[in-house]
């Protein structure tokens, strides 16, 4: 698979892909309902796309930062693509959109890959469940979640582990670490 370099910064186009597929998952956990009227729908993107806008403008004002940026780009983009996923669904036969969720990337693949690895970073790096919970600046019981599969890292922890380990967001979610 050729690599596509976005800025320079080394994300490539997978991993960027990888952020906004669980961006669609952790929305589509919190909001379970998606209306069925287009121009609803279309609504919920623009308001995202207005999100997306504040915080460039924040960033021009001297105001907003970078990573928030990004977040924004990531949940505008996944928005969009939920949108189009209805979409598609709406004139597909059903049977379709399961074989969609059947690829390497499966909410299942990323989450059992990334309950391996964060518990294996953390080993790595020497740190007790404390010690990492204190270096992100999150909970000692939210870093059990993550290790039991209860919760999943944020997109800014996993740009901060990557950060520290040197490692790639999309590593991180897709290879087994461990071996």
């Amino acid at each position: 698979m050729s690599s596509f370099s976005v800025n320079g910064n080394g994300r490539d186009l997978a991993e960027i892909l990888v952020l906004i597929r669980m961006e669609i998952e952790r929305a589509t956990k919190k909001h379970p309902f998606w209306p069925s009227c287009n121009i609803k729908r279309s609504a919920i993107v623009l308001e995202e796309a207005g999100e997306l806008i504040r915080e460039a403008n924040l960033i021009s004002e001297g105001n907003g930062s970078l990573e928030c940026l990004k977040m924004e780009c990531i949940q505008t983009a996944a928005t969009s693509i939920r949108m189009l996923m209805y979409l598609y669904d709406d004139e597909t036969p059903k049977d379709f959109s399961k074989e969609r969720q059947n690829n390497h990337l499966s909410k299942e693949f990323i989450n059992t890959t990334l309950i391996k690895n964060v518990t294996h970073l953390r080993k790595s790096m020497n740190l007790s469940q404390r010690e990492f919970a204190n270096r992100y600046n999150i909970s000692r019981p939210t870093v059990g979640a993550y290790e039991e599969g209860r919760a999943s890292p944020s997109f800014f922890l996993l740009v901060q582990i990557s950060e520290d380990t040197g490692i790639d967001i999309k590593t991180i979610l897709t290879a087994n670490l461990t071996e």
